[in-house]
């Protein structure tokens, strides 16, 4: 099978994706840099020299069309238990490109990655798994692929009750019955109960803001990137922005970017990431982009 140029991009079926045994994403994946970032201009600092890219939309919508039709519809035969997270990463991709989603892919079933309804209320990963956090990924992925109406119509007491069920009493989340305690369980629950209208007044209470200033998994730990993100991310959707110190958060995040490598580190001391770059500016895109005044 030839596959067209980068800029002429097309739709795989599943089809065609298992009969080939060279997967397509594998050979555009294997293709140089230069098919996904185009040069725009170089600009000289000092002694160093600077190349700014933009991303090759077409080259990405290729690799990720195929992809969206295996994760989010088929059996997995490994991290099966990740299905909502890819599905919602993919479509999440698709609608920042504001590409359309296929419409085989807009059906139940896809928009919440396979994840199946629980007694609990909650939304596990799969037939007969235990209702999760990973029920905020498969919700937001449902409203990415523009079904909304699918997936925001569980039996909402229900899903109310198992909100309350995973809450500590010193007002941190679990992921699931019998789980650790964890920002993202939060962030899944902050996020969820305003999309299907459940919110209470009593559901949410305090951050765990850390001493460097970003958010650490729970009160005490090391400020890591993504737990950041989700802590800010949460308390922004709950208009209490007021509870984080946000001077010391936007420097602790300013902190994280490197100069040689011109990514983010998701903690102090740690290797630059390409997925911090994405929790790191998402924090300074979800609270600080409206406030000028606060910048380094």
């Amino acid at each position: 099978m030839t596959l067209n140029p980068p800029n002429t991009p097309t739709r795989l079926s599943s089809t065609q994706y298992f009969m080939t045994l060279n997967p397509p994403t594998k050979r555009i994946m294997s293709q140089p840099t230069r098919s996904v970032l185009k040069p725009v201009g170089c600009v000289t600092i000092g002694s160093q020299i600077d190349c700014v890219c933009s991303l090759c939309k077409p080259a990405v919508v290729l690799v990720l069309d195929p992809i969206v039709s295996i994760v989010c519809v088929f059996s997995l035969w490994c991290l099966d238990a990740s299905r909502p997270w890819l599905c919602y990463w993919i479509l999440h991709s698709l609608e920042l490109l504001e590409e359309p989603v296929p419409t085989s892919i807009a059906s139940e079933r896809a928009v919440g990655g396979g994840a199946s309804e629980t007694g609990s209320g909650g939304r596990g990963v799969g037939d007969g798994q235990w209702g999760a956090g990973r029920r905020r990924r498969a919700v937001g992925g449902g409203c990415s692929s523009s079904r909304c109406d699918v997936v925001l119509n569980p039996p909402r007491e229900k899903l109310l009750s198992f909100l309350f069920s995973v809450k500590q009493t010193d007002g941190s989340f679990v992921i699931h019955g019998g789980g650790e305690v964890d920002i993202r369980s939060a962030y899944c629950a902050a996020s969820v109960a305003p999309l299907t209208n459940i919110m209470t007044p009593t559901l949410f209470q305090d951050t765990p803001t850390n001493w460097e200033g970003g958010l650490g998994g729970v009160p005490g730990l090391e400020a890591h990137g993504g737990y950041t993100f989700c802590g800010t991310a949460a308390v922004v959707i709950l208009g209490k922005e007021h509870m984080l110190d946000l001077k010391t958060l936007l420097q602790w995040v300013a902190s994280r970017h490197m100069r040689f490598e011109g990514w983010f580190q998701g903690r102090c001391n740690k290797l630059v990431d390409g997925c911090y770059s994405f929790w790191q500016v998402g924090v300074i895109k979800t609270r600080f982009s409206t406030t000028p005044q606060m910048s380094c």
